[in-house]
């Protein structure tokens, strides 16, 4: 998972394999943070996952909880949260906005990066 801050900054990179625990991480420090799936696909899971292990976390450190926010997300199927998921969301003042279905790489800007 690849994810900015509208100003520029990286939140913390998430990479889905799917063994459980890797050979080529065994006795080294992983440099990101890894989680397996299946597949090696982000499921919804893996995606409330990240949004309260990563990126909520790291938009505390970097502004304070209770600050406003949003999530601007793809209309990916993995991405689909419950109007519960949303509700708790809204609790901390976050928001999560989604695309619109069929929106290129040119308006999704961590797929140009990915694409190109």
């Amino acid at each position: 998972m690849i994810c900015t801050t509208a100003a520029g900054s990286k939140v913390p990179i998430v990479v889905i394999g799917k063994s459980a625990k890797p050979k080529c991480f065994d006795g080294n420090d992983v440099p990101l943070l890894y989680m397996n799936q299946r597949n090696a696909w982000f499921d919804q899971d893996i995606t409330k996952w990240w949004i309260h292990h990563v990126l909520l976390p790291y938009h505390d450190r970097q502004h304070g909880r209770g600050m406003p926010w949003f999530i601007l997300l793809d209309n990916c199927s993995a991405h689909k949260l419950s109007d519960q998921e949303f509700e708790d969301l809204e609790a901390r003042t976050v928001y999560v906005k989604s695309l619109p279905p069929n929106f290129t790489s040119k308006r999704q800007p961590a797929d140009m990066g990915m694409i190109a």
